[in-house]
């Protein structure tokens, strides 16, 4: 089994806005993978669709965007021969910076496991593009194109 860092060690986000809750696998210069529940007590089901609540779309990409940093941060920390601790690495300044051709294939609703996929496509400077997925028992969702920044500071 892999240990691998908690995503609020490595984040800057907290809850609610923290959309990951662990790391599943990782392959350095490859890809990530990660899980989150979306339970029924969600704050976004409260006012998107009361009577059919479903997870908004923009909040399935803040997550992509979060694996997408997830894996930056955890290649920078192996890249890293200062030492420097985790809080550093969670104030390295990371912005998303652009999507592509996504598309929504289904909806999520109350007490849904996704998985969130993330593969590097390429890296330019401090810029990476990711081929981004979301998949739910084994069925794809939603995917597009991530592009991320992150400067370590």
């Amino acid at each position: 089994m892999n240990n691998y860092p908690e995503p609020s060690e490595l984040l800057p986000h907290e809850e609610p806005i923290l959309f990951i809750d662990k790391i599943i696998d990782f392959k350095s210069n490859e890809f990530l993978v990660a899980e989150k529940y979306i339970g029924k007590n969600n704050p976004f089901f409260k006012g998107h669709f009361p009577d059919y609540p479903i997870l908004p779309g923009v909040i399935l990409v803040e997550a992509l965007f979060q694996a997408c940093s997830l894996f930056n941060r955890i290649e920078l920390s192996k890249q890293d021969t200062k030492g420097s601790s985790n809080n550093d690495k969670k104030n390295d300044s990371g912005r998303a910076i652009k999507i592509d051709n996504f598309v929504f294939k289904e909806e999520i609703r109350p007490n849904t496991r996704i998985e969130l996929k993330v593969e590097l496509k390429s890296r330019i400077m401090n810029f990476s593009v990711f081929k981004g997925e979301i998949i739910v028992n084994n069925r794809l969702i939603a995917k597009g194109e991530i592009t991320t920044y992150i400067q370590k500071k």
